[in-house]
């Protein structure tokens, strides 16, 4: 992969990046906060949120309960939400937040499909899933409790007896299963059906009771897209997992499969799956100061294909400039972005 740097933008805000646009917002203050979207000025000014679907992007200003919606080609006004302010977006379904929260859920035709009390995880035919760090709850659309599941169900977390596990990351549907990773290292998977418990993989050596199955140490994971399938990216592994025989099928140390390319990392940090790749930000011996490279690993292959020096080290030890673990290196359809502590959005070109 050749991957050339083509740029820095100074002093953004927030940004986002989905398929063929990116966002970003900048400006002084947050009452003056403009939004840019693929190099156009959108006419708004004090952005505090924007989320992109099909051809548009919708954004919410500081101080204001409504929501305007923009084409993103030329920057035209298409619709506003009166009284609505944009919530998020879950597959494909916005959904906007009233004065009385109240939540109202739409198509990304703009057609209202139902509104709830609750702020659902996932909607799959005519059911939804709520979560928090403690209960996962199954619903139908009219907000009738179908099942729901205690996260303490799943005992304390392990070296820490006196401490109850808790949810970290929602994961979401592979095949029968809602799938999520909790914070006593657990991967878990709850049946759609019954919401009991279906599997729980635990890399914990003192974590083993009925029905656990052991596996190495867990690290962030990921839904696969191309087949549902679950992959675990830790700073020093991968592990993936089949859905349908509910079982580890692949794992592999870095410094053991590429100690010339990735395994010259002493740590890696966000690691985000991204089709064949995965991205992170990585530590190498004799670093000081902070986290100062990037790479992409292509984790079929077993290897690292591309690595960059971000931040040199002059420039971490004099102007205290680093990555952070909260900002991955994101690929876009034709580029690659990483952003600074000192809000410096560092934009890498791939080769076509």
């Amino acid at each position: 992969m050749l991957i050339t740097k083509s740029g820095v933008v100074k002093d953004i805000g927030a940004y986002k990046i989905a398929r063929k646009f990116f966002g970003y917002t900048v400006g002084e203050g947050l009452k003056n906060r403009k939004l840019i979207v693929n190099s156009l000025l959108l006419n708004v000014e004090g952005v505090s949120g924007f989320y992109f679907f099909n051809s548009f992007v919708i954004v919410t200003r500081w101080g204001s309960d409504d929501s305007e919606i923009f084409r993103i080609e030329d920057g035209a006004p298409v619709h506003e939400f009166q009284g609505l302010k944009i919530q998020g977006i879950i597959g494909e379904f916005l959904i906007l937040i009233d004065k009385n929260r109240i939540y109202h859920y739409y198509d990304f035709s703009l057609n209202i499909l139902f509104r709830s009390q609750t702020l659902y995880s996932v909607i799959y035919s005519s059911m939804a899933i709520a979560c928090d760090k403690t209960e996962v709850k199954k619903n139908n659309l009219n907000d009738e409790v179908i099942w729901q599941f205690s996260v303490k169900d799943l005992g304390p977390i392990a070296d820490e007896p006196t401490k109850t596990d808790s949810i970290e990351t929602i994961l979401g549907i592979a095949q029968t299963n809602f799938w999520f990773y909790a914070v006593g290292g657990r991967l878990v998977a709850l049946s759609l059906e019954t919401g009991m418990i279906k599997a729980v993989f635990t890399g914990r050596a003192k974590d083993r009771f009925e029905g656990s199955i052991a596996t190495l140490g867990l690290g962030r994971c990921f839904i696969r897209e191309t087949d549902k399938f679950i992959v675990s990216l830790s700073s020093f592994s991968l592990q993936l997992f089949d859905i349908f025989k509910i079982q580890m099928i692949e794992a592999y140390n870095f410094s053991e499969v590429d100690p010339h390319g990735i395994g010259k990392y002493v740590r890696i940090y966000s690691p985000l799956l991204q089709g064949d790749f995965f991205t992170f930000l990585g530590e190498k011996a004799g670093d000081l100061g902070g986290i100062r490279h990037v790479g992409v690993f292509d984790y079929k292959l077993r290897k690292l294909i591309w690595e960059y020096e971000v931040i040199s080290q002059n420039d971490c030890s004099k102007y205290r400039n680093q990555l952070v673990v909260p900002n991955p290196l994101y690929i876009g359809e034709d580029k690659l972005y990483i952003k600074d502590i000192l809000n410096n959005l560092h934009i890498f070109e791939k080769a076509v």
